[in-house]
């Protein structure tokens, strides 16, 4: 009785705890106090701050300034229109200098040497990337903050209802970059491409973002692995510096399953097609590449609100 009574609670204060995640994940770009997300987790302040730790392996103000310069890593590399005060309001800093200044205290390096150093304002359509483009380990950190340090009552729950969709997805003309080679540097292909999209269209309001999935990345060697990020287009795709050519999603039947939320978990919800579903269905693979489709991601929405359609290819 105790030790049902231990767990009952244990699950209640973990509740309560991934409610505050919640909230500060959706007011990030405004001011957090402590007394208001100890409010939020119905804890007295005292105990709050105590249990958040314990619960997420952070304290609650770190906690937090991850969460903006998780955010702020993400534009400077894929939102590069944005100006550096932009990004500082919109990831819930005061000013731009507070921003600069806890952005280099935890990382080494300014907001801008990041942005340059790291994924190239310009960056060459043939430029080697080596170690030495890697973020550093704090800020690996910021990128995957939900990945480490943390123990959650929802990580183990699936990021998809299990409803599978059988449709016929029609041809689609797409302008791609092609990424080859290690699986930790595509974010540098991401960005590149997000570049040339932007000065050469089509808009991300009105065009489809696709990423073409060869291979699992734990199961080739880290320089054959193959992944193109690509859009949709209605017009011939030009010459350019990025390297940006024009391509094709073969149509055919698809099995669609949709993935919610965090990126990290999306290995799992692919895995639940091929594990699960595959075997269940009696269907046939088709000789074509996993998909898929990013209907709304991070960080133009908040992470647990991230959207993803897996496209599974069946004959």
């Amino acid at each position: 009785m105790k030790k049902q009574q231990k767990l009952n609670t244990q699950r209640l204060h973990l509740t309560r705890i991934e409610g505050v995640k919640r909230y500060i994940q959706a007011h990030i770009d405004e001011p957090l106090n402590m007394l208001e997300l100890a409010d939020v987790a119905c804890f007295s302040m005292f105990h709050f701050q105590r249990l958040f730790a314990l619960y997420t392996g952070f304290g609650v103000a770190k906690y937090v300034l991850f969460l903006r310069l998780k955010k702020a890593c993400w534009q400077l590399a894929f939102r590069q229109h944005m100006s550096m005060i932009d990004i500082a309001l919109s990831c819930g800093f005061n000013d731009q200098h507070s921003f600069s200044r806890a952005f280099k205290r935890e990382s080494g390096l300014s907001p801008l040497t990041y942005r340059k150093r790291y994924f190239g304002q310009r960056a060459q359509p043939h430029e080697t990337v080596g170690e030495s483009m890697q973020p550093t380990d704090t800020l690996t950190t910021f990128l995957n903050l939900d990945l480490k340090h943390r123990l959650s009552v929802n990580d183990s729950k699936p990021h998809h209802n299990g409803q599978v969709k059988l449709v016929d997805f029609p041809f689609t003309a797409i302008a791609f970059l092609a990424h080859r080679g290690c699986p930790t540097t595509v974010l540098h292909t991401v960005s590149r491409f997000i570049q040339w999209r932007r000065e050469n269209g089509p808009s991300a309001k009105i065009s489809k973002t696709f990423n073409i999935l060869y291979d699992d990345p734990n199961s080739v060697a880290p320089e054959t692995y193959r992944f193109d990020v690509g859009a949709s287009i209605v017009s011939t795709v030009k010459f350019n510096q990025y390297d940006v050519q024009q391509g094709e999603i073969e149509g055919g039947r698809c099995a669609v399953l949709r993935h919610i939320g965090n990126n990290s978990k999306l290995g799992d919800s692919i895995g639940y097609l091929y594990r699960d579903w595959l075997c269940k269905a009696n269907v046939v693979l088709r000789n074509a590449p996993l998909f898929i489709e990013r209907v709304q991601d991070f960080p133009d929405v908040t992470e647990e609100n991230s959207i993803i359609d897996i496209y599974l290819p069946i004959a």
